[in-house]
């Protein structure tokens, strides 16, 4: 918060701050690739047409080029094939009447979730009695499949504002079709969930480290960067060891 950090530090260093801030492109590849897994195919899409969607609506070719050749750098491929990718994203789409939580539902094409994550959506929805520890300990975001978030934060939500009923009235809100069909096949399924309590709490661990894993490499393609500056650096650092000791906490502290 801008008024609390100059109460803290005072106005110089605010102004520190913004003058060494990184550009908006840059800050945006950095968010997008902490927000997505970058050494799988379908998280390098998304961060890659992301990209491209931003940079063209600055209509400046330099600019575009520039950020093809940073994008390509930190996903590991080939400048060329980003240039392709970033001249398709500018042909004209048609308009899209969906809302932006299911637009990007429906445009990013992910396989079936994991193993683990159909356990956990499971879990959450046959056994009611564990929801209120999902609510304290679990965190959406370190959910990787979009269709299994969607109904994590939604079974969340109907906890938090006392609307959830029943596991049909629920389906019936989820949304989509595919999502709907997720929900009816991990809740049909005839094999019981074993120690459901424990399995819960294996089961965020397990997440949550896998995420910690997933920052932790996003940071050291940060740090391997040319342009990574001294400050950066120590920074970059400083974050790591955060996330060791992070995934070294118990859930429940």
């Amino acid at each position: 918060d801008p008024d609390s950090f100059i109460k803290a530090h005072g106005g110089a260093e605010f102004k520190k701050l913004i003058d060494n801030a990184a550009g908006f492109f840059d800050y945006y590849l950095d968010r997008l690739c902490l927000a997505n897994d970058i050494t799988a195919d379908r998280g390098r899409l998304v961060v890659l047409r992301s990209m491209a969607e931003a940079v063209h609506k600055t209509g400046n070719g330099v600019l575009i080029d520039k950020y093809a050749q940073k994008t390509a750098l930190r996903l590991g491929v080939s400048p060329d094939a980003v240039r392709t990718e970033f001249k398709k994203s500018s042909a004209p789409r048609p308009h899209a009447s969906a809302s932006s939580e299911d637009s990007t539902l429906a445009e990013v094409s992910a396989p079936r979730p994991s193993t683990t994550e159909c356990w956990l959506l499971k879990v959450l929805l046959v056994h009611g009695d564990l929801i209120e520890w999902a609510a304290t300990h679990l965190d959406p975001g370190w959910i990787e499949h979009p269709h299994a978030k969607h109904i994590v934060v939604k079974r969340l939500e109907a906890y938090r504002n006392h609307t959830w009923e029943n596991l049909a009235g629920f389906l019936a809100e989820c949304g989509s079709s595919e999502i709907q069909a997720l929900v009816t096949e991990v809740t049909a399924a005839e094999r019981p969930v074993p120690k459901p309590d424990q399995q819960l709490r294996d089961i965020a661990l397990g997440l949550r480290n896998r995420f910690i894993d997933r920052q932790m490499a996003v940071l050291m393609q940060q740090l391997n960067q040319p342009e990574v500056t001294e400050p950066q650096r120590l920074e970059f650092l400083r974050k790591q060891q955060d996330l060791r000791l992070l995934k070294r906490r118990p859930l429940e502290s």
